[in-house]
């Protein structure tokens, strides 16, 4: 039977000297942990027609080198702290907002949005907000979502302690 999920257990031994990771395209789900404190490593790919869908909790926390992943476009669920402490990450903006993606979809994953913007339009390509993208700002009032979005999921507090506002879409 093909191996379709990586550890849901913890973080993998030896896990610190590895530099580039290619994760199989049969991997539906990376768990919780697997690669936290991954202090060597740079670069994560997905092999071409991937069908993963999950990124479990803190699965890349502190992984301070690294700089590129070029997610699949199949995700669906990011799990809380995914990417904290991956200051080298290299994100993309629209709208005042930080995303990652991959090459053709630059905009799938919101991962923060301004702390001081008032309203937030949430580009079209976008399939999941991660948890507490909006957090502390209380200047939020207005989130508008295009008619046609791809949204999946929208990640747990994405909007704690934002301002009262109101959410549209187009």
């Amino acid at each position: 039977l093909p191996v379709k999920e990586i550890g849901f257990f913890g973080k993998l031994s030896n896990i610190d000297k590895v530099e580039k990771i290619n994760v199989h395209k049969l991997i539906t789900i990376v768990g919780a942990s697997v690669f936290y404190e991954a202090q060597s490593l740079v670069e994560v790919n997905f092999d071409k027609d991937t069908v993963l869908e999950e990124i479990g909790n803190y699965a890349f926390e502190d992984c301070a080198k690294l700089e590129k992943i070029n997610l699949p476009s199949t995700i669906k669920s990011l799990g809380e702290g995914v990417f904290d402490g991956c200051s080298l990450l290299t994100y993309n903006e629209y709208e005042g907002a930080k995303y990652i993606g991959s090459t053709e979809k630059p905009y799938m994953l919101m991962m923060k949005g301004s702390d001081t913007a008032t309203s937030c339009k949430v580009h079209e390509d976008c399939q999941v907000i991660y948890a507490s993208a909006f957090e502390n700002n209380k200047n939020l009032v207005s989130i508008t979502f295009e008619s046609d979005n791809d949204l999946y999921s929208i990640g747990d507090m994405s909007c704690i302690a934002c301002g009262r506002g109101r959410v549209r879409n187009n």
